[in-house]
């Protein structure tokens, strides 16, 4: 007698639970239906410290989850290939003008040393080219410290956008996969946003700094004395980038192949338990599944809108640094023939430093862009 009123108390319990399943059933259906992001979210911070971090102004986050729910490519990315255009115009447009004074520069110091060695005067032609060598640093250096300056805010706003994502993202990787993938996920990414600020930020852009100095006071003299020391400074930057970003990346490709495996059977033990229930198992095991698979969509459309946010925050600096890179490139292929080379290898140098920081922001956009797709393509759901 006892165990049948267990058996019937059992029976009511399961009948109660499939009653809220199918009620929790209907809501999922009917928001996928909507396609609204779940107020969960609350991407609302995030949206208004997006738009600050790029100068996109029609960048909506919102959307972008949005268009990826409803299983649309993003439209307004096609658009925003118009503004990088015009971005890309006027800041060109300023590097222009850079290059024609530093060009013409050169060539009056041309002109003049050569012109002055033809009377045999070595002191005043050594003059003349240690101030152009001077006022050309000068303009090099100003540019530089405005380059500098953009790498370490877009890095500052790429640490802060991947911290304001992480509450969200894990909240649906909780619904969708299970705690300890959220769990390892986050801590992991809390880690490299820490790391990274440690390192790249207070580390090595003054290393950079430092890199360039060598390279231009050791062209500034006829003797060889600060190229070692700047090649050995190069080698440790390549190393800690290099190095930073394998360790980061391979702690995040080993936990996306434990936690979602643990998860996995966790949440395959639990089904197997409702389903087992007599009479409405089969139904609460559909529902969950239902309410999995949806989470699973939304986990996936968050997950690629931060990796497209991450892209986009990044993409202006590195096109900018990219162009002075091509820039400082072309004004040494033009004064090699013509120019001293102390000259162009001072040109050359600062090319040099503003590779090593493009190197940075793109190492620093590699973890996390390679993190996010890790961890989307690898949870997917019990």
């Amino acid at each position: 007698m006892r165990a049948g009123k267990w058996y019937v108390a059992l029976l009511m319990l399961a009948f109660w639970l499939s009653g809220n399943v199918c009620m929790a059933r209907e809501t999922m259906t009917e928001a996928a239906s909507a396609l609204e992001i779940p107020d969960y979210l609350e991407l609302s911070d995030l949206e208004e410290e997006l738009h600050g971090m790029t100068e996109f102004s029609d960048l909506s986050f919102s959307d972008l989850v949005l268009e990826l729910l409803q299983g649309k490519l993003p439209s307004g990315i096609s658009g925003l290939w118009e503004e990088v255009q015009r971005l890309l115009f006027s800041y060109v447009s300023g590097q222009k003008r850079l290059a024609v004074q530093i060009l013409l520069i050169a060539l009056f110091s041309a002109v003049c040393t050569n012109f002055i060695r033809v009377f045999e005067n070595s002191q005043i032609a050594d003059i003349s080219f240690y101030m152009m060598y001077l006022l050309i640093g000068t303009l090099l250096i100003g540019a530089f410290a405005e380059m500098q300056t953009l790498t370490g805010n877009t890095l500052r706003n790429l640490f802060r956008f991947i911290t304001l994502l992480l509450p969200a993202y894990v909240v649906t990787i909780v619904f969708s996969a299970g705690s300890i993938s959220a769990l390892g996920f986050y801590e992991l990414t809390l880690l490299a946003v820490h790391i990274l600020q440690l390192l790249f930020i207070k580390m090595v852009l003054p290393l950079i700094q430092l890199y360039v100095v060598f390279l231009f006071f050791n062209q500034l003299t006829q003797e060889d004395l600060f190229s070692q020391a700047a090649e050995f400074l190069k080698t440790v930057l390549e190393w800690i980038l290099k190095t930073t970003t394998a360790i980061l990346v391979g702690l995040q490709a080993i936990q996306c192949l434990v936690a979602p495996a643990v998860d996995t059977l966790k949440n395959s033990t639990a089904h197997r338990i409702v389903k087992a229930l007599p009479g409405v198992g089969g139904l609460m095991d559909s529902a969950a599944e239902t309410i999995a698979g949806s989470a699973l969509v939304i986990k996936n459309a968050v997950g690629v809108a931060g990796g497209i946010a991450v892209l986009l925050i990044c993409l202006l600096p590195l096109l900018k640094l990219g162009l002075s890179v091509l820039l400082f490139r072309l004004l040494c292929a033009l004064l090699q023939p013509i120019s001293e080379k102390r000259m162009v290898d001072c040109i050359g140098s600062f090319s040099d430093g503003v590779m090593l920081l493009m190197k940075t922001m793109l190492a620093s956009l590699a973890v996390f862009l390679v993190s996010l797709a890790m961890i989307t393509a690898s949870v997917r759901g019990g």
